[in-house]
């Protein structure tokens, strides 16, 4: 009986120390995706200037299809991911273009895999939708 209740303390210490309850995972989760995109997307200026700029239109146009003022990874949802290959629309709701579409795509699934890397969200994207 007390190998079994010092095995328990163990395992619990360890899940602690592992991120095993999630505490931490729910702030990081909680945080503004917005923010986070931003920032990356100044990150990008130093590099191509057509790349700087589609990761801007895509961001404007996200927050265009998302119409919160503010959004944070754990809203974020299959949802848009899926809508931008399947559905995407111009401010006049005529079709994106499909090239379009896909580098929107690319660039918010970039976002999520640096998420990902640096621990903000625990499931890594999958690489197409």
């Amino acid at each position: 009986m007390l190998r079994q209740a010092q095995a328990a303390r163990s395992a619990r210490l360890a899940g602690s120390h592992s991120n095993k309850f999630q505490l931490e995972d729910r702030v990081k989760l909680a945080s503004s995706f917005y923010e986070y995109y931003d920032k990356l997307t100044a990150s990008k200026k130093s590099g191509s200037t057509s790349n700087y700029f589609i990761w801007i239109s895509e961001v404007k146009h996200f927050r265009s299809y998302h119409v919160r003022a503010e959004l944070t990874f754990e809203e974020l949802d299959k949802k848009f991911l899926k809508y931008l290959l399947e559905e995407p629309l111009t401010k006049s709701k005529s079709k994106l273009a499909k090239n379009t579409a896909s580098s929107y795509f690319n660039k918010i699934r970039a976002a999520l895999n640096e998420a990902y890397r640096e621990g903000i969200i625990r499931d890594k994207p999958e690489s197409t939708g």
